[in-house]
């Protein structure tokens, strides 16, 4: 579903215009955050890259996995990941 729904955005981005996509990173998964058994729910920029922008139509301006301070629900600080993609797309 993931390819789907990320592909139909990416198709509606106006020329000369910015897609920014925010998601669990994949690391989250090895961490003892609760998190949803759904694999394709966690990706990287470079999944998304590979499978929704094609070059030279997009160049990638931002491709990160950010760190963020999260605490599991007994209390233990763990440090998620957040994939971070931002393009833009050419005229």
């Amino acid at each position: 579903m993931r390819r789907t729904v990320f592909t139909a955005l990416a198709d509606r981005v106006n020329p000369a215009g910015h897609l920014v996509i925010i998601g669990h990173h994949p690391s989250d998964l090895d961490t003892t955050m609760l998190r949803p058994p759904e694999p394709g729910l966690f990706y990287t920029a470079d999944d998304l890259i590979a499978d929704h922008l094609p070059a030279p139509t997009w160049k990638v301006v931002t491709r990160a996995a950010r760190p963020r301070a999260a605490t599991t629900p007994d209390g233990t600080p763990v440090t998620s990941h957040d994939t971070v993609l931002t393009a833009h797309r050419a005229q």
